[in-house]
């Protein structure tokens, strides 16, 4: 029910205004219209943004909302909907407002309650989240950050027994057939009901092929430290999941889930020999 730009690179307020040849406005049927454009099913493809890059209908993966003056609708823009082939979600569609940094600016940020690695090792937040569609990473503080990135590769090298990790400048590589021994990544949002809701993604969504790895390791995990008291909730966030940009409220929508933490494996490994069928893949305990 709006119309939205894509845009190069927005790093200032009125960017397009000062910038327009960074901007790229898209029309409902252009939208419309990329549904139709061929391309690699959403499983073994990258995220909604990134794939219109490939295709050329923008340069960057990063994009702002324009509401319209007296617009009427919702205001909603929802990513993940570019191939026709369904994404597979699980849960229920929870819609979480979003908060204001230290200087009181709005930021399409939610309330991160705390991190666990395959439903253990739990690591407590409480603060806001950026949901950001152009970061490359999952990344928060250096603490907690270092803290559930030895979660994940302990829990990897126990489950495979020759799991290799290799950390360069921040950056962490592993064997890309090393990424099915990975455990899922949960975040628990805060919504301010008392039912707990949880976000998984899934270990292999958590590593992308790299040309920067050495040798064996052409793999690159993508959750890294940064610097800063917040976290960031990149592209492995947008990944086979739809999102809800709700500009007028001011939430973000998101199917979560409701399940136990005893309910949790047996429903990965399901969803594992789904999507590859006569694997070997290791159950996590």
């Amino acid at each position: 029910s709006v119309s939205f730009h894509i845009v190069g690179q927005n790093f200032f307020p009125h960017w397009c205004q000062h910038y327009p040849y960074n901007c790229y406005e898209l029309s409902l049927d252009e939208l419309e219209a990329l549904k139709k454009r061929k391309g690699p099913p959403r499983e073994q493809s990258d995220t909604f943004l990134t794939q219109l890059v490939e295709h050329g209908v923008i340069s960057h993966p990063v994009f702002t909302l324009k509401l319209p003056a007296g617009d009427t609708g919702r205001g909603e823009l929802t990513l993940g909907r570019l191939e026709s082939r369904e994404v597979s979600e699980i849960g229920n569609l929870v819609y979480l407002p979003i908060g204001a940094d230290a200087s009181n600016k709005r930021k399409w940020a939610v309330m991160l309650s705390r991190m666990s690695v395959g439903g253990r090792d739990e690591i407590d937040i409480k603060s806001l989240a950026v949901v950001d569609s152009g970061a490359g990473h999952i990344a928060g503080p250096p603490e907690e950050a270092g803290k559930l990135i030895s979660a994940f590769f302990k829990r990897a090298d126990k489950a495979a027994k020759r799991a290799v990790l290799k950390t360069t400048t921040g950056y962490h590589y592993l064997r890309c057939d090393d990424a099915k021994y990975l455990p899922d990544l949960e975040l628990k949002l805060s919504t301010g009901a008392t039912a707990a809701n949880a976000l998984f993604i899934r270990g292999e969504m958590l590593v992308q092929k790299t040309s920067r790895g050495k040798g064996e390791l052409g793999c690159e995990f993508l959750v890294t430290e940064r610097v800063g008291s917040m976290w960031t909730l990149g592209r492995s966030l947008f990944r086979n999941r739809t999102v809800r940009f709700d500009a007028q409220g001011g939430k973000i929508g998101l199917v979560l889930e409701t399940s136990s933490q005893e309910e949790r494996p047996r429903t990965r490994f399901s969803r594992l020999r789904m999507l590859f069928p006569g694997s070997k893949h290791k159950r996590l305990k």
